[in-house]
């Protein structure tokens, strides 16, 4: 299985990027179920779990944790996502580590570990720099920082959208 992880200070695109990744990885990969997941939103879930100190040590504690504390899905959409999972046709894009709290990164840490140790799917983590060697250290994986704009490519970029956006009725707004 692999692993990458993307850094770079806030707002310079991070989820952005992580979101054009699973849009090329599906058109890649059309078998794939591409998973987006949003760390912040599931604080609920880890501050209940952590106190129980769930651990990560086989895929099935992985996947059943996904299944029913992230997913929610039961029936015919858990059989087919346990499928896909223990088929390593799973795409994990894990975004805003560095935007829980921090009394739940162990417990989040453990989680991506599991994924990453214990599964054949793929995984990417964004992330802020100060987290970025730890991440990497953890996860023996490649990172890559987002390169800014130069004033050609921003210049690139407005000329398409504003071009587009001319196009663009008000319904479509």
């Amino acid at each position: 299985n692999e692993a990458f992880l993307i850094f770079d200070e806030p707002g310079m695109g991070k989820s952005t990027e992580m979101i054009m990744i699973g849009r090329r990885l599906k058109a890649k990969l059309p078998s794939h179920f591409i998973l987006f997941l949003d760390l912040k939103n599931f604080c609920k879930v880890y501050e209940k779990d952590e106190k129980a100190s769930t651990t990560f040590k086989t895929s099935q504690t992985v996947s059943d944790f996904l299944i029913t504390k992230i997913l929610k899905i039961q029936n015919f959409q858990a059989e087919i996502f346990r499928k896909l999972f223990n088929d390593g046709r799973v795409v994990f894009l894990v975004d805003g580590f560095d935007e829980i709290c921090p009394s739940y990164k162990k417990f989040v840490m453990n989680l991506i570990e599991g994924i990453k140790n214990h599964t054949k799917n793929q995984l990417w983590v964004a992330t802020r720099p100060q987290f970025a060697d730890e991440l990497t250290e953890k996860l023996k994986c490649l990172k890559f920082r987002l390169k800014p704009f130069t004033w050609v490519d921003g210049e690139e970029f407005l000329t398409k959208y504003l071009s587009r956006s001319s196009e663009l009725s008000e319904d479509d707004l």
